[in-house]
């Protein structure tokens, strides 16, 4: 009859508990959240779009791309989620059609966090990271302008003759004397064969 007594007083603390408990019932329910990206340019008022993708990696696809122009903020479209978990995401920045700039190579690893919140709704948390890093950071792309080499000036040659040097004159002035003692001593020789 112990027994009995014992497990009759056990069925009614059990019921008692289960009345007394406020179960929170989870809603029905949907939850939004939009991945916020930078991008930061060294030269103030340049407008170089930049493309920057956000892809899956449980589905490894691009769900989106948006364009930066120049530098400043944009968000991508909101993610809807309607159950818990963990959903990761990689957003990184393609490589610039632009020949004056080279991408950002820098890749961040975007958790999702879905969960209920005390009142049974959906909340999504967002932590974004360098790829391997551990640490938060903000999604901030910096692409690294390229610098043009300047070609070297060629000088400026004038089309004019150049005057003659001091050594081409005195060789010029040696050879003409030269010349003209020749003539004259042909002349002397036509002179004395006519005598």
């Amino acid at each position: 009859m112990r027994k009995y007594w014992k497990m009759l007083f056990s069925v009614v603390m059990i019921l008692t508990m289960l009345a007394f408990n406020q179960t929170v019932l989870a809603k029905d329910s949907t939850v939004q959240t939009s991945i916020s990206v930078e991008n930061v340019l060294e030269r103030a008022g340049d407008s170089t779009p930049f493309s920057i993708a956000l892809e899956s990696i449980d589905a490894m696809k691009t769900i989106e791309e948006i364009t930066i122009a120049g530098s400043g903020k944009a968000s991508f479209s909101p993610l809807t989620f309607t159950t818990v978990g963990q959903y990761t995401y990689r957003v990184y920045q393609k490589p610039s059609q632009n020949k004056d700039y080279q991408a950002d190579t820098t890749v961040f690893d975007v958790l999702v966090y879905v969960t209920y919140d005390e009142d049974g709704t959906l909340v999504a948390k967002v932590i974004s990271r360098r790829a391997g890093d551990e640490e938060k950071s903000a999604i901030t792309f910096k692409p690294k302008r390229l610098v043009k080499p300047i070609p070297p000036r060629q000088p400026d040659i004038p089309k004019t003759p150049l005057p003659l040097a001091g050594e081409v004159k005195s060789l010029l002035g040696i050879l003409s004397i030269v010349l003209l003692g020749l003539l004259v001593l042909l002349y002397v020789k036509k002179l004395k064969s006519r005598l």
